[in-house]
């Protein structure tokens, strides 16, 4: 605020990596780090109350951060469709209207960062990364090109039986958000977010899990119009060919959310 107060900002860029290993820990293993959402939803509040653009740095990199003789404190794991899926979906979930992959060609290690993989290697060749960015360049395009001008207002997560424990300085749904009265999980849960884009609402479902399947459930409170906006494959089979079909209200959504998946719901009051 006190930046954007002094500068004017018609545009601020993010760089927030979630998925990491923290050698610290003392059962080390890959995780969301644990203030990824309160900061996604700051960011989101940002953007709204001054109506300022954002956009997300999405790591694209597989780098450790070293400590004293070498010794590597975390690392940020080679990024997977799951892993570039999540910070993607997520990031449009919150009304970032930008994503950048950092970085694109492998950068030089320094005293305290070694950089093992990018999209392109020293010898200017694509890697696995490359080929997991485009698989997953598509599905921001499809999603992105649907919330181009949405603005983020408020989430809330839902947390399954084998998800973290409730993020910091965030909502746990309880009762109702949105056009969604009822919701739970079978994995590590999801987050939802309510953004708005002229006369529609947007629900957003993102999982919270980059690396494995879950099957969730929604129910669609009575009193609304809505439509599932996605790729054909991703809704009911009585649907399969309809990107945007119509379901009365009350209805049940069950899915399964790939890493990283989402679910997009457009909806108005009737």
């Amino acid at each position: 605020n006190a930046i954007h107060k002094k500068l004017g900002l018609p545009l601020v860029t993010v760089d927030k990596y979630p998925v990491l290993i923290d050698y610290n820990d003392p059962n080390p293993h890959i995780k969301v780090i644990d203030d990824y959402y309160y900061y996604l939803e700051a960011i989101g509040n940002f953007s709204r109350q001054k109506n300022v653009r954002v956009w997300m740095y999405m790591l694209s990199t597989q780098y450790r951060n070293l400590g004293a003789n070498d010794i590597v404190v975390t690392e940020h794991p080679l990024p997977t469709e799951g892993i570039l899926r999540f910070q993607a979906m997520t990031a449009l979930a919150f009304g970032f209207q930008g994503l950048v992959f950092w970085t694109y060609e492998l950068r030089e290690s320094s005293n305290n960062e070694k950089f093992l993989m990018a999209l392109i290697d020293k010898n200017e060749k694509v890697t696995q990364i490359w080929y997991n960015s485009k698989a997953v360049i598509p599905e921001i395009k499809y999603y992105g090109k649907e919330l181009l001008g949405a603005k983020y207002q408020e989430s809330q997560h839902v947390y399954g039986p084998t998800g973290p424990k409730p993020f910091p300085d965030t909502t746990t749904f309880t009762s109702g958000m949105g056009c969604i009265n009822k919701a739970s999980a079978q994995g590590d849960g999801f987050v939802m977010t309510r953004l708005t884009k002229g006369n529609f609402n947007y629900m957003a479902i993102v999982s919270h899990d980059p690396f494995n399947t879950q099957n969730i459930e929604l129910t669609v409170a009575n009193g609304y119009n809505w439509s599932e906006i996605g790729p054909a494959r991703n809704l009911d089979e009585a649907s399969a060919g309809d990107a945007n079909p119509d379901f009365p209200s009350g209805m049940n959504i069950r899915r399964t959310l790939g890493p990283g998946g989402i679910i997009l719901i457009r909806y108005t009051a009737i």
